[in-house]
């Protein structure tokens, strides 16, 4: 027991900068490369870092792994995911700070992580507010009823059968090879009504997360809005690299008299999340069929 207690005090006491280290370790490790030429090196990169650990405190380690996500980006921007950039953002901050003092390197790590959390938010609702597809409802209601990934959840949340989602899965494919104009997908009124309550939601709770990081970033409340977000979003549409993001950037402002609290909480959401890389198929299946 005392063995378990002085590791958990030397983990609490542990310096922020360095456990942020060691997480975006792991990040660039799993999260960081979609293809086998930029996969490969960032992950033989990642390793070194763990065996080699002076190796994260150089700029020019997190300088060539921000190369090596840059240039997968660069080839395939178009369907490269958001957090794609981000990442590059990221890893770029790490080369910057990396060449700083020592000492002034958590304050640094703290203010841009804020920085990327708030603003990366806010550019989300501002896109979601002028988009015309996003505000009618319109983007939820394909991703419910296209979306493989909501399958399960559409069918449990609605009650519309899996042949119907299958039909519109195959409708899909072939619209995009096809010369029409419009096609019409199976649905039901609670797809609308979800649709109506996803859109809302997600333009609440995404603005109240760069307001009260920005504002109150002393306070606990951010957090619990940013943690619960995580909860609730990434089972479902699982980018589990941006939701590590997010728990990274949480973390990194944990410092403080709720250190006890977060700490330990953002830590366990790191570990969660990888459960969210299951299907949530089988898990509605077992909740809701018994």
């Amino acid at each position: 027991m005392n063995n378990r207690s002085s590791f958990f005090q030397k983990w609490m006491n542990e310096n922020s900068y360095e456990l942020i280290l060691r997480l975006s370790l792991l990040f660039l490790l799993l999260y960081s490369g979609d293809h086998w030429f930029s996969r490969i090196p960032l992950a033989a990169l990642s390793i070194s870092g763990f065996i080699w650990r002076d190796l994260v405190h150089q700029s020019k380690f997190w300088f060539l792994a921000a190369c090596f996500v840059f240039f997968e980006v660069s080839l395939h921007w178009f369907e490269a995911d958001n957090h794609k950039y981000l990442t590059c953002y990221w890893f770029l901050t790490l080369a910057i700070i990396s060449g700083r003092p020592l000492s002034e390197r958590p304050l640094l790590l703290r203010r841009h992580a804020r920085m990327y959390l708030t603003l990366c938010m806010a550019f989300a609702v501002v896109w979601k507010f002028i988009n015309r597809d996003f505000m009618d409802h319109s983007f939820f209601e394909l991703t419910l009823l296209t979306d493989s990934r909501f399958m399960y959840f559409t069918k449990y949340m609605t009650g519309l059968s899996l042949s119907d989602l299958y039909w519109n899965q195959d409708l899909i494919s072939q619209f995009a090879s096809s010369a029409q104009s419009s096609l019409a997908l199976r649905k039901n009124v609670g797809v609308e009504q979800l649709a109506r309550f996803m859109t809302y939601f997600t333009l609440i709770i995404e603005t109240l997360i760069p307001i009260s990081f920005c504002f109150f970033p002393q306070r606990l409340f951010p957090h619990f809005i940013l943690v619960f977000f995580i909860l609730v979003t990434y089972p479902i549409a699982s980018v589990i690299g941006f939701a590590w993001l997010l728990i990274i950037f949480g973390l990194s402002q944990s410092d403080g008299e709720y250190q006890k609290i977060l700490r330990p909480t953002y830590c366990s959401l790191f570990v969660l999340t990888q459960t969210f890389r299951s299907e949530v198929g089988p898990v509605l299946d077992w909740l809701f069929r018994g």
